[in-house]
């Protein structure tokens, strides 16, 4: 790990090993005040407020204004809060069924998912603070992202006394350290259940779902009630549901 505090904006020159054999690494600068910028790849070169990759173009930047996994957690929390809140009304659009096991209300809007909305991917969720579309254009226009089907889905859950909290993840690295620099720029967000001990990612269900979403194993996973980062392995992608390391 390399750390580097500086005084301006601007930055600290940092020269390090390049080419085919310099060894893997990870830095963090952190800029005044309260901004910092994460980096893993083969090699970085940061000068005038730039950080530019190796020849070989591998890395990945993060840049991040908090100080903890758990002040993420909390900000994106009261989103889904603040969602559910705003979506009362709409939700009384929605017919609601008669079902009391939790499985079999699940599988129900799974299905609901399935035959009424589209994915339509965007780049909100990398924002992190951007709020989600309202339940009411969701409804309308038949789409959303990552972000408006979860809550969506919450929402609908919550209904029938389903519980669930939001996750927060991001699949463009394969293994991503615990002690990853808090950001809020994750790229996907899914759903878990604590009454049913499931990870549920509800862009699986729409009817044009991206091929490559949600279909990989997620190894950094950020729950954003309690905060706790998990491993996820991902289960069959035909139910959508993703079981949690070692179930």
């Amino acid at each position: 790990m390399l750390s580097g505090l500086v005084g301006s904006s601007r930055g600290r020159y940092i020269d390090l090993p390049s080419g085919p054999g310099a060894p893997r690494f990870t830095a963090e600068v952190s800029f005044s005040p309260g901004l910092s910028l994460h980096w893993e790849g083969d090699w970085i070169e940061q000068a005038a407020g730039r950080l530019q990759s190796g020849p070989r173009k591998h890395g990945f930047l993060a840049v991040s204004t908090v100080s903890s996994w758990a002040e993420v957690a909390k900000q994106w929390s009261h989103r889904q809060d603040r969602f559910m809140q705003s979506a009362s009304e709409a939700l009384k659009s929605i017919p609601a069924v008669q079902l009391d096991d939790p499985k079999a209300v699940l599988q129900h809007y799974w299905t609901w998912l399935r035959r009424e909305f589209d994915y339509q991917p965007t780049q909100r969720v990398f924002e992190g603070s951007t709020a989600p579309m309202p339940l009411e254009h969701v409804l309308a226009t038949r789409r959303g992202d990552c972000d408006d089907l979860s809550l969506l889905l919450a929402a609908v859950l919550q209904r029938h006394g389903i519980a669930s909290e939001t996750v927060l993840l991001d699949t463009r690295l394969n293994d991503v350290p615990k002690s990853r620099l808090p950001t809020h720029q994750v790229n996907h967000v899914i759903l878990y259940l604590p009454e049913l001990n499931k990870y549920i990612d509800p862009t699986l269900a729409a009817r044009s779902p991206l091929p490559t979403a949600g279909r990989s194993d997620y190894p950094f996973a950020v729950h954003t009630r309690s905060a706790a980062i998990r491993a996820i392995r991902r289960g069959a992608a035909t139910d959508g549901v993703v079981r949690p390391a070692g179930h």
